[in-house]
């Protein structure tokens, strides 16, 4: 399974940072590599240490901080930001709430 994950970061992986960096800031290639490079740290160290993180948080938050690198604020799409965020908060309580009537409905 981590195959199949892995490969499909890899050939769609440009497709998800086009869609996604070019919503939150604008990417060049050097951003690009930077972004990639902070994520991939972020992953490792948090993997060395034992933290479990999520490889699409860490790129999000690397491209906010490249953004953020450019000198002005304003280069971040923060209305993207917030919607992101809000996803991932609405992600927990929507499964708990899916898990619940799977379970209801598989009891009774």
């Amino acid at each position: 399974m981590s195959f199949g994950r892995g490969s499909q970061s890899t050939l769609d992986g440009y497709n998800i940072m086009r869609v996604m960096g070019n919503h939150i800031t604008l990417i060049s290639p050097s951003r690009g590599f930077t972004m990639e490079l902070a994520a991939s740290i972020t992953v490792i160290l948090a993997s060395q240490f034992g933290i479990p993180v999520s490889s699409t948080m860490c790129i999000t938050g690397a491209t906010v901080g490249v953004s953020l690198c450019n000198g002005d604020w304003r280069a971040t799409n923060w209305r993207a930001i917030i919607w992101i965020y809000v996803g991932w908060i609405m992600t927990i309580p929507i499964a708990v709430r899916f898990t619940f009537l799977g379970t209801f409905w598989a009891v009774y």
